[in-house]
C-alpha cells in the first residue's frame, strides 16, 4: 500500500511519539500497523513488544489493531522463519498495551492507586450511579 507523505512520515518517526488522528477510512490503523512493524522488526533498535502502548477509541478497534499486528508479524516471519528476534515479539504481543483509552487509563489507575491516593478497590460506576452522582452535584 502506498501512503501520502504525511503517512509515511507517521511510519517512520522513531524516537517520539505519534498522534495520528484522521476521519474514517483514511487508513490511521494501515499506518499504524506499518509503523509497529517496522519498530518490532528493528533489530538494530530494540523495542520489546511489551514496550508497545497503543491507544484508541473502542474495544473493536482494539482487538483490530492487535489481531491485523500478529498477522504482520506472521507475515514477517514467513519471509524470515529463523529470525529469533520476530519469534520472541511474535509471543510478547500478548504483553503489548493495545485498549481503549478507558481501560488504559483504568489500568494506569489500578496500577498506581496507592501513588494517586485512590483505594485499590475502586471501580467505574454504572450508569445508574453515575446518573444520582452527578444529580447530587448538581
Amino acid at each position: 500500500m502506498g501512503f501520502t507523505k504525511a503517512q509515511q512520515s507517521a511510519v517512520d518517526a522513531r524516537g517520539q511519539s505519534v498522534i495520528v488522528s484522521a476521519g474514517a477510512g483514511s487508513g490511521k490503523t494501515s499506518v499504524l500497523i506499518e509503523r509497529l512493524i517496522k519498530i518490532l522488526s528493528d533489530e538494530e533498535n530494540k523495542t520489546p513488544a511489551e514496550k508497545i502502548i497503543v491507544v484508541t477509541f473502542t474495544r473493536d478497534a482494539a482487538s483490530q489493531i492487535r489481531q491485523r499486528l500478529s498477522s504482520a508479524l506472521d507475515k514477517k516471519l514467513s519471509e524470515e522463519p529463523d529470525n529469533l528476534w520476530l519469534m520472541s515479539q511474535q509471543s510478547d504481543l500478548c504483553f503489548a498495551k493495545i485498549s481503549t483509552i478507558h481501560s488504559f487509563c483504568f489500568d494506569m489507575i489500578r496500577d498506581n492507586a496507592e501513588l494517586a491516593g485512590v483505594l485499590s478497590d475502586f471501580r467505574v460506576a454504572d450508569e445508574n450511579e453515575e446518573k444520582i452522582i452527578i444529580s447530587d452535584a448538581v
